[in-house]
């Protein structure tokens, strides 16, 4: 018996994933375009839009294995009613979970309740439909309370030093540092933010330190290039 290659292995099991789950995959594309459409608007940092990205997927992907019931939950566990119509579920799921991340703008709301409208204008009228709304709503909501505490919220700010080796703006736009404190959020998988952190870099002095310099240095000799020397210095 041979061993199937890593790439056959993930298209076999995508293929059954996708058979056993009774949604087509228009909806979660639209929904996804529509997210990305959001973040793309309100000019959302990519932090904070892979949070919210995730949100989605995963209140999605619950919403959908509620009423499957044919792989482990991520985070509800609760099965949901039966004979709920699982596009309908998504839609409920997304939305939720939408309205939830971009509360702000008349045209932001617009946008999804256009989105919205068009997903329920391709389901049928019944108890199917609203029963799986009303799962996928509920499934939202619990994301949305599971993520309230994880500290994405919380202010953080970084006070430049002149300290050799330590972060500071850098050319072109020396603009401040990104969500410094964006590395305390609790993740979704990981059992901490740190848990594959890398290294810290080389001590100052070091033929190691002067090496990866060196080494940027020729890779892009430009006045762009020399702002990326500091890549690796550390934030306090």
């Amino acid at each position: 018996m041979y061993a199937r290659p890593p790439l056959l292995r993930t298209c076999f099991f995508l293929a059954l994933f996708a058979t056993a789950l009774p949604v087509r995959p228009g909806p979660v594309a639209d929904w996804n375009h529509a997210a990305r459409e959001a973040i793309r608007a309100a000019r959302t940092s990519p932090p904070v839009a892979s949070r919210g990205l995730a949100m989605l997927h995963v209140a999605i992907y619950d919403a959908v294995n509620g009423i499957a019931r044919t792989h482990t939950a991520f985070r509800v566990t609760e099965p949901g009613p039966d004979g709920a119509a699982a596009q309908a579920a998504v839609s409920g799921a997304a939305y939720h979970v939408l309205r939830h991340l971009f509360p702000g703008s008349d045209l932001q709301r617009t946008n999804l309740d256009v989105v919205y409208a068009a997903q329920m204008a391709g389901l049928s009228d019944g108890p199917a439909t609203a029963t799986g709304l009303a799962w996928g709503e509920q499934v939202g909501a619990l994301i949305v309370a599971a993520r309230a505490g994880d500290g994405s919220t919380q202010p953080g700010e970084y006070t430049p030093e002149e300290e050799p080796g330590v972060w500071r703006p850098t050319p072109p736009a020396h603009g401040p540092a990104l969500l410094p404190r964006w590395g305390q959020v609790v993740p979704f998988t990981m059992t901490s933010g740190a848990q594959f952190r890398p290294h810290p870099p080389p001590p100052l002095g070091s033929s190691a330190y002067a090496f990866e310099v060196n080494l940027v240095e020729f890779i892009d000799p430009t006045p762009a290039g020399h702002g990326k020397r500091f890549y690796r210095a550390k934030v306090r």
